[in-house]
């Protein structure tokens, strides 16, 4: 009888392991425990057991087949371990892996990426040529109407594009070949830029803090009319009570983009001034301004 009830739960607990919900939280405790080890050498060990071409491999491929959720943690997790100096060459191995032979829908995605052509031409290190061309392919989503998106989407970009700026800002020995490859191709393609289409402009002024077109999505730092500065929960056509709660909200399923002139911005209110004080409120849109790169800096 245990055993028969054994191999019940057996099918239970794979299909768990394959839920998204469960794959954001397993993401967010790699995302945790590399952020500690930025600031402290003793959880260093922990990280390294990822920090290898094969796990790294499976990071990118979610990078680029996951979910918009899952895809902005897992570049929170490289950045976190580009701050760590793993070697360049860890990297490297790793897209070569993901551009194997295997003919999955991952793999050939990623060598559809690759084989993009650009006025940037990161030929010379294949991690970087990965992540600007995924942020290219995204961001020319913008730029064509008749073109579909998944929803979030914008918020990945702009995670790419911080990506970039960590080598720049968390440069070291062992990442100063990207800093060289990088500033090599944008000061060519800044002599040249009249040859770039919109969506190529878009994404190389994105990769320089504040040259980036800047749009209000869920996730991102606002400011009200009221100079009340909020992170933006999404947007709703229904009435929101300042009473609601966290999981009432979550009800709603807000929407992560503008779509209509209907909706109002749902944010959460923070006031550093007092702590306690959270509170959900509902403003229009026209009402908000995005918060810039470099305050959000001096708020950290």
């Amino acid at each position: 009888m245990k055993e028969k009830a054994d191999k019940a739960r057996a099918p239970e607990s794979l299909h768990q392991l394959y839920q998204e919900s469960f794959l954001q939280r397993l993401l967010r405790l790699v995302e945790f425990f590399s952020s500690v080890a930025v600031d402290n050498s003793d959880a260093l060990s922990m990280i390294q057991r990822i920090a290898n071409p094969q796990q790294l491999q499976t990071l990118l491929r979610l990078l680029i087949s996951g979910t918009p959720k899952v895809k902005v943690v897992v570049l929170k997790v490289l950045q976190n371990l580009i701050k760590l100096d793993i070697p360049v060459e860890i990297f490297e191995h790793a897209v070569e892996l993901c551009n194997s032979d295997s003919e999955d829908s991952a793999t050939r995605e990623v060598r559809r990426i690759l084989d993009i052509s650009s006025c940037v031409d990161f030929k010379d290190c294949h991690f970087l040529r990965l992540l600007f061309n995924y942020l290219l392919d995204s961001r020319s989503v913008m730029w064509f109407e008749d073109r579909s998106t998944q929803q979030g989407q914008y918020a990945v970009t702009n995670e790419l594009a911080k990506t970039f700026r960590v080598v720049f800002q968390y440069g070291d020995d062992k990442n100063v070949f990207w800093q060289r490859v990088i500033s090599k191709e944008l000061k060519r393609m800044l002599l040249q830029i009249q040859t770039a289409t919109d969506a190529e402009i878009d994404a190389i002024m994105s990769l320089m803090q504040e040259s980036a077109f800047k749009r209000i999505s869920a996730g991102s730092l606002a400011r009200t009319n009221q100079m009340q500065l909020i992170t933006v929960l999404g947007f709703s056509d229904k009435q929101i009570s300042s009473s609601m709660q966290i999981d009432d909200i979550k009800k709603l399923k807000l929407s992560p983009e503008f779509e209509n002139d209907k909706q109002k911005l749902v944010g959460l209110y923070f006031n550093p001034n007092n702590p306690s004080l959270q509170e959900v409120i509902s403003v229009p849109a026209h009402d908000v301004e995005p918060v810039t790169d470099l305050e959000i800096e001096q708020t950290k």
